[in-house]
């Protein structure tokens, strides 16, 4: 199953040092994978994603 992450580095955002190996902890708003956002958010497999978008919100990861 695929799901969609934000853009790596062209997310304003999202400050660089919440980054980690260019990518960013921020969801995508719809992870059911809806297609609408398939031209704007880089497919990931679920193992790769930072975590649900609720929770990615205000996530830390330097904590």
């Amino acid at each position: 199953m695929y799901c969609y992450q934000c853009e790596w580095f062209d997310t304003k955002d999202v400050k660089p040092h919440e980054r980690i190996d260019g990518r960013c902890h921020r969801m995508a708003p719809i992870p059911t994978c809806d297609g609408e956002y398939f031209m704007k958010w880089p497919r990931v497999e679920r193992k790769d994603w930072c975590g649900e978008f609720k929770k990615s919100e205000n996530r830390k990861e330097t904590q």
